[in-house]
């Protein structure tokens, strides 16, 4: 057992220290994002770690009192820490397992469902290639499906390498009541959304939060730490979208009508504060360009 336990916190510990080289790599890509989510990923990790570790003090509390066993030393509580932190890797794994068992087989499904005229009037009406040539993402499987739900999302599909910061590939969802239901560029304002946030990584970490505030719901901090990276990753988004377009209302539009026709404007995630960013976005820029035009006729 000694050997085990040696063997499995080496290992975990040659992950953490692989986990820290990719956030430091991260950083030199300026991949700001992907740095916050990655330091938000220690620190949930380590509060997982001291719930797991409170359980298991728990245990041997107990047990220490009806049967006299183990006996409560410095040694057991650094052996309960230990034991804690290997589960909680373990734990954060078998969440990474299931994920990408659950977006392969759904990547899958979209895969059977995508819709080839649907697709050829996409791209008669935005110019998806030359819109992520403005990104730095490189290839992206784009799939236009015919399936309920006003909306696009992007899924990664993981393929893990000690080499490569991509840790795997993305996939593209656009569903077909959204190409319906929006104008060409409101389309082209989500479409660029969706490419920002493949260009942070934001995908590969939202799942990761996402199954983390539900599991720990009951602590503030992981709740916190999770909403943070979610408004973070979604107002970062919203910026390099308009950045790219320049056309901040077409994004706002584009976000009430999607809850609008989802009927959730009251649990999407801060549709309305992001609207209103974009509408202030819309009017400093319609100021500055004002103030150039007034500023070259003065010339």
């Amino acid at each position: 057992m000694a050997v085990l336990e040696t063997f499995l916190l080496y290992g975990s510990l040659a992950g953490f220290g692989w986990l820290v080289a990719l956030t430091l790599y991260y950083a030199l890509l300026r991949r700001r994002r992907a740095v916050v989510s990655m330091m938000a990923s220690f620190g949930v990790a380590v509060v997982v770690t001291v719930w797991t570790a409170a359980v298991f003090l728990a245990v041997a509390g107990i047990t220490h009192h009806v049967y006299g066993s183990p006996s409560m030393s410095w040694a057991t509580l650094f052996n309960i820490v230990v034991a804690a932190y290997v589960v909680s890797v373990a734990e954060l794994t078998v969440f990474f397992v299931v994920n990408q068992w659950s977006v392969r087989r759904l990547v899958g499904r979209y895969r059977e469902k995508t819709d080839d005229d649907l697709t050829r009037v996409l791209s008669e009406r935005v110019d998806v290639e030359s819109l992520a040539e403005g990104f730095d993402i490189g290839k992206v499987e784009v799939l236009v499906v015919d399936a309920a739900g006003a909306n696009a999302h992007t899924m990664v599909l993981a393929r893990p390498s000690l080499f490569s910061p991509k840790l795997g590939r993305e996939v593209l969802v656009v569903k077909k009541p959204l190409v319906e239901m929006l104008e060409d560029d409101e389309l082209e304002a989500v479409l660029a959304h969706e490419f920002a946030h493949i260009e942070e990584m934001d995908t590969r970490f939202r799942p990761y939060f996402e199954v983390l505030a539900y599991v720990y719901s009951f602590d503030p901090f992981v709740r916190r730490a999770c909403r943070y990276v979610r408004q973070l990753q979604e107002y970062g988004a919203d910026r390099r979208a308009v950045f790219e377009t320049g056309n901040p209302e077409a994004l706002a539009r584009a976000l009430v009508k999607v809850a609008e026709y989802e009927k959730k404007a009251g649990k999407m995630f801060e549709v309305k504060e992001r609207a209103e960013r974009l509408t202030e976005m819309a009017g400093a820029r319609e100021t500055e360009t004002a103030e150039t035009r007034s500023m070259t006729a003065d010339g």
